[in-house]
């Protein structure tokens, strides 16, 4: 029987014209009101069951919220657009991403050190938009790694190449390598990008500071490891 389900005998007249004398026992289903906190017949039951709770017809229906929500790890209402979407919950999509997403990336990350690697160029790129006036960037992780062919080969996990790839992986780790834009007046981007070393993005950077443009073009296509 479904819980806060209850039949119980009731008695009703079977026919109105013949009388209240003359009555008929029937059976009628009782549903328990989480707000009324007794039971009720269950045909004043249409209204939603919020918080798994039967709540029936004498109570207005309950009011969805559609402008805040509780956090429960910022101990705050928050708009609903900081929720995720999808199913409904109670914490916010910067709470999530820290017990969740960042921990499945950091354990991704370190399952691959390729891929950590690209991560960290990505990273490296976005901050360093700011030396250009740009707010952005155009570049994907996978476009960074076709800057690096003929130089390493991205691990596809064949166990016969696997020590060549390490070899390979830990001599661009040494160089310790830099993404940074081609054209400094434009985006970076698959078409504007070139692969430098970390000693000279610093000095290209410095560059930049000084807005000596001519320079920047000058000097990057000599320290350029490749460029597209």
């Amino acid at each position: 029987m479904h819980r806060g389900l209850r039949t119980i005998a009731m008695s009703l007249p079977s026919d109105p014209s013949r009388g209240p004398e003359e009555l008929t026992d029937v059976k009628q289903s009782m549903i328990y009101c989480g707000l009324c906190l007794e039971f009720c017949p269950s045909t004043s039951f249409g209204a939603l069951k919020p918080n798994g709770k039967n709540i029936c017809d004498k109570h207005p229906p309950p009011k969805l919220d559609t402008k805040g929500r509780y956090c429960r790890k910022c101990d705050e209402i928050l708009c609903v657009t900081e929720f995720p979407l999808g199913q409904r919950r109670f914490i916010c999509k910067r709470h999530s991403w820290n017990d969740k997403g960042k921990v499945a990336k950091e354990k991704l990350l370190k399952a691959n050190p390729w891929k950590k690697e690209l991560a960290r160029l990505y990273s490296l790129s976005y901050s360093d938009c700011k030396f250009f006036g740009q707010s952005r960037i155009g570049l994907t992780q996978t476009e960074i790694a076709k800057l690096f062919m003929g130089l390493i080969t991205p691990p596809l996990g064949a166990r016969e190449r696997q020590d060549k790839t390490d070899s390979e992986f830990n001599r661009i780790q040494a160089f310790s390598f830099a993404v940074l834009p081609l054209h400094p007046e434009e985006v970076l981007s698959k078409r504007n990008a070139a692969l430098v070393r970390r000693a000279d993005r610093i000095k290209l950077l410095c560059y930049m500071k000084k807005r000596d443009w001519e320079t920047y073009n000058v000097m990057i296509m000599r320290l350029a490891v490749a460029f597209t």
